[in-house]
């Protein structure tokens, strides 16, 4: 028979899971503290420190709401102190933490906030439309309740089907646009 000693090193148990709320609530209150003070925010350290905090609780307690919780607002730190640095590194880090979240929590409520989110990095900050309307179609395809199917790589949904084709256009007048498309 295993003894609970035996599982896994990274396992969270009921009885030190809860923990995490209080370790989670002192992160809240350090973010809420840099979030009051615009002079805390241009400095990076500042950042570091409470980044620090929200992954000791997501390392910690990675099975929990308050461990899903701290990779959402890890993602939310990047992205204000990116409006500090300006450096697309910092949002390329927001967006790894929205999708470690939704890689490592796909049931998570907080799952179509972190597709938002990234949705929202493509638009607003990289001013990738094609890839933020991609990321919004995951957040809607979400809220249905359907997977979403990454590829390889890429970090982009893939298609169903053939892509630039439908069946049976509707008009006749779509037949020679559709002709005019590459693979129609």
């Amino acid at each position: 028979p295993s003894s609970p000693s035996d599982s896994a090193p990274f396992s969270v148990t009921a009885r030190n899971a809860s923990q995490a709320p209080a370790l989670f609530a002192k992160a809240e209150a350090s973010f809420k503290a840099l979030r009051a003070d615009a002079r805390a925010q241009r400095q990076r350290e500042n950042y570091t420190r409470v980044l620090d905090a929200y992954r000791r609780v997501f390392e910690k307690y990675p099975g929990t709401r308050q461990g899903e919780l701290a990779l959402l607002r890890a993602g939310e730190l990047h992205t204000l102190l990116f409006r500090w640095t300006g450096l697309e590194g910092d949002l390329a880090r927001a967006q790894n933490y929205y999708q470690r979240l939704v890689q490592t929590a796909p049931k998570s409520p907080l799952v179509d906030d972190a597709l938002l989110a990234i949705a929202y990095l493509h638009l607003d900050h990289f001013k990738d439309p094609a890839q933020a309307w991609l990321r919004f179609g995951d957040v809607v395809r979400t809220a249905r309740g359907e997977p979403v199917v990454q590829e390889r790589g890429r970090g982009r949904p893939r298609r169903r089907g053939r892509p630039g084709r439908r069946e049976q256009p509707l008009v006749e007048g779509e037949r020679a646009r559709d002709a005019e498309l590459p693979g129609g």
